[in-house]
């Protein structure tokens, strides 16, 4: 991110400090994981696993988009995050992809159209 939103870019030098460029934009992250407690999605969507820890990353996530959007001036609307990618050599791993790309699919309908 910080290579794509530079300076002049993302965000310039006022004469009352740095001001963000890109308002009326927004950002949502998509990203796969290794082990962050075991879960699909953002806060509360751990899968029983270590929700407790899961959480603790997600909320981790949500300061860092936050301010990160602020100083760019866009909306923040979160992450989806996947730490249950399926096993390329999964027999189901068809099926299981499958499922991966509709849950994706519903978050993104729960985050931009409700």
């Amino acid at each position: 991110m910080e290579t794509v939103f530079a300076k002049q870019f993302a965000y310039e030098s006022t004469s009352k400090g740095l001001a963000g460029k890109l308002v009326d934009k927004s950002i949502f992250t998509i990203m796969n994981a290794g082990f962050l407690g075991g879960g699909r999605g953002y806060i509360d969507n751990g899968v029983g696993i270590d929700d407790e820890a899961w959480n603790v990353y997600m909320n981790a996530f949500k300061v860092l988009d936050d301010d990160t959007a602020k100083f760019w001036g866009v909306n923040n609307y979160g992450r989806f995050i996947n730490d249950r990618t399926p096993k390329n050599n999964s027999v189901t791993y068809v099926e299981e992809l499958d499922v991966l790309r509709n849950d994706l699919k519903a978050f993104l309908d729960t985050v931009y159209f409700n």
